[in-house]
């Protein structure tokens, strides 16, 4: 039977484990980004939402001859008439209504949202896809930074701690809990 090996807590220093962690957070930027087809990275419609909640969602309308409409109300002009399976860019929703993107007419139009059915995979909103590219570029300056350039993590580690302003003696005792040296 082997005796337990005692870990040296100073072999683990905070360039390993921004190096860890970097290493985890790109793992985890790498699965958002496959999670996500091409589709949901297309731009979204530049069309503001005149009044209700902004979704700027795409899909397709659900039965044949569905009225669209210049406003959210079944007592509003009829501007055109499309079927089923024709595609849609829901700008907001407005209760039962929603404000549709049609290229080929001008001003607001809306269909009710109940002859609409929305795809499964929407564009991402640019906030997402900032957090998700930011996220990646993030974690491969950690990489590159733990790998390269240990000592700077070193040094912002004790700026971090305020370690600098101690006595020489003084610093072990802050960097590592159990009073042995951090220095190799």
């Amino acid at each position: 039977m082997r005796a337990p090996q005692s870990t040296d807590s100073s072999s683990i220093t905070p360039s390993r484990v921004i190096l860890g962690l970097s290493a985890v957070l790109l793992a985890i930027s790498i699965v958002q980004l496959f999670q996500n087809p091409l589709s949901a990275w297309s731009i979204r419609p530049s069309v503001t939402c005149e009044q209700g909640d902004v979704v700027h969602q795409t899909g397709v309308i659900s039965a044949n001859r569905v009225n669209i409409r210049a406003q959210p109300t079944v007592f509003s002009e009829v501007v055109t008439q499309v079927n089923e399976d024709h595609p849609i860019v829901v700008v907001c929703q407005f209760g039962a209504w929603s404000q549709i993107k049609e290229p080929n007419l001008e001003g607001p139009t809306w269909v009710s949202s109940g002859l609409m059915l929305l795809d499964a995979n929407q564009p991402l909103s640019t906030g997402a896809k900032i957090g998700m590219i930011a996220s990646l570029l993030f974690s491969l300056g950690g990489l590159a930074l733990a790998h390269f350039r240990p000592a700077i993590i070193d040094r912002g580690t004790r700026w971090l701690m305020q370690t600098g302003d101690l006595p020489d003696y003084a610093k072990p005792l802050i960097s590592n809990p159990k009073g042995g040296s951090s220095n190799p």
